[in-house]
């Protein structure tokens, strides 16, 4: 068993809960020798159960060796186990829709689940649409639910049915590239010139705790990003900082960003 005091210097204190939850669950792989599965993971959260496993001495997989994903479950096991790539328990639903006369889109869809059928966000991983097509990663325990109890999404007619993983369909975004002049590399000031708002309601989504830095949850609207930061604003989308062209001759810092949206 780690020592926990140990285990929180190592982690920022917006993890504390999460890291709280996983280390519960590498005692029960402790006590229990058999392997656990975590929820639904961002790709930060995941990479601190890894590492918590290693603290723990166990053994730790990623479910992105079965489709290349955003979100995953990790499966956290002794040191005996072999991997059995089913043991994820993750299903792959279609979403068929007509699409000749209507438009899906990730909003809709997670609106759907989160507000309309009150499920958890860690019931379910990536949500990906391509042209006509729309298909969602869920825990297999609650593909069934999801075959039963979707009908509508929104007020477009929806069915789901269970597909192979292999029929996995690649993502469609947009992405828009923006040159903007800021005073600094704050968080604060990146968010108010992107989307072109006042630098206190910058601040006021980031106390709220709907912003993150690479996945991770930030608190500091002083918080100073870097080159190829991922930043997403709840409400608001995504944006990635990937070239910084030095100063311009009033002293503010001449970046390029890129705006990323799903359909």
């Amino acid at each position: 068993m780690a020592d926990n005091k140990q285990i929180f210097q190592h982690f920022s204190q917006e993890d504390k809960d999460f890291i709280v939850q996983m280390t519960d669950l590498l005692e029960r792989v402790e006590e229990r020798y058999t392997f656990e599965l975590t929820r639904f993971l961002n790709p930060h959260q995941m990479k601190i159960v890894e590492s918590l496993a290693n603290r723990y001495g166990l053994q730790s997989f990623s479910s992105l060796v079965l489709a290349n994903t955003e979100m995953g479950r990790m499966l956290l096991a002794p040191e005996y186990y072999q991997l059995e790539k089913t043991d994820f328990d993750i299903a792959l639903l279609a979403i068929d829709y007509p699409s000749k006369f209507h438009d899906l889109s990730h909003g809709k869809i997670l609106g759907t689940l989160l507000y309309q059928l009150g499920i958890e966000r860690t019931v379910f991983g990536d949500i990906l649409l391509n042209q006509d097509c729309a298909q969602i990663f869920v825990d297999a325990k609650f593909a069934q639910f999801f075959i039963d109890n979707i009908e509508k999404i929104g007020k477009i007619p929806v069915e789901l049915r269970q597909i192979p993983l292999s029929e996995k369909i690649s993502d469609e975004k947009k992405v828009v590239t923006k040159e903007i002049l800021v005073s600094s590399m704050r968080l604060d000031q990146l968010i108010s010139n992107v989307w072109k708002m006042s630098r206190s309601n910058a601040v006021n989504l980031i106390t709220k705790r709907m912003v993150k830095v690479n996945y991770s949850l930030k608190v500091r609207a002083d918080f100073p990003l870097m080159l190829e930061d991922l930043v997403s604003v709840r409400g608001f989308g995504r944006f990635q900082l990937k070239y910084d062209d030095g100063l311009s001759k009033s002293g503010k810092h001449k970046v390029t960003v890129e705006i990323i949206t799903s359909k």
